[in-house]
């Protein structure tokens, strides 16, 4: 104490408060350092799931049967396919159609749904699960306006829906779609991924919202939802 006091012209004193100091100093610094690594560790987690979790994409296309009573019928195909890393489990599918000139975005539940087994799927990475031939009717005369030329065409059909599905790390997933049915379309052919036969004026519906992959809370509200 003395020796300190005599170089530096201290106090004992002095030194204390001086140390204490330099430890908080010390012991704030590791906090900062602790909270960048921390906050570096949670970025490298979510870019790691980001890489390695499940996505679940559509494939559909739709075939005419014949008409009945005034009424034409229609067997739907959907395909779902896993096409990220690892697992997914499909915990609902729900898919509907819509007529008219145009189509807005709308939340699901949509109005006008077609009857789909309930069914629980696990799909692997790279897995697929096809739903065949769902059916449905619509009047033969709205068939004829959904069926004409662009040029001619009196009103339009979009098939559409939603999945929900969890992936390996327990994150609920809404996956959404939606198709055009566009007779003056050359494609691209709907089997998007390659298992499917190719049909034709099946195209992707560009209007905003309805193509779209978020993560839900588990009564299906978006988790961004303020």
């Amino acid at each position: 104490m003395v020796i300190a006091q005599g170089l530096f012209g201290f106090s004992w004193e002095a030194w204390q408060a001086f140390g204490a100091v330099a430890s908080a100093i010390f012991a704030l610094a590791l906090i900062v350092v602790a909270y960048w690594q921390w906050k570096t560790y949670e970025r490298q987690v979510a870019t790691s799931r980001l890489i390695e979790r499940a996505y679940v994409g559509f494939g559909t296309w739709l075939n005419q049967s014949n008409c009945v009573d005034g009424r034409r019928k229609l067997l739907m195909t959907l395909q779902l396919f896993n096409f990220g890393n690892t697992p997914a489990r499909i915990e609902r599918v729900v898919v509907a159609r819509h007529f008219g000139h145009s189509i807005v975005d709308q939340d699901p539940p949509y109005s006008d749904p077609i009857s789909i087994p309930p069914t629980k799927i696990f799909l692997v990475r790279h897995g697929e699960f096809v739903f065949r031939n769902l059916p449905f009717t619509i009047p033969e005369d709205q068939w004829d306006r959904v069926n004409s030329a662009p040029n001619d065409r009196a009103e339009t059909m979009w098939l559409l829906g939603y999945i929900w599905y969890r992936d390996t790390f327990g994150q609920l997933h809404r996956a959404r779609y939606a198709r055009v049915f566009d007779k003056g379309s050359d494609g691209p052919t709907v089997a998007e991924f390659g298992k499917l036969p190719k049909t034709e004026y099946l195209r992707f519906a560009t209007e905003p919202g309805f193509n779209e992959d978020r993560e839900i809370e588990n009564n299906g509200q978006p988790k961004d939802a303020s």
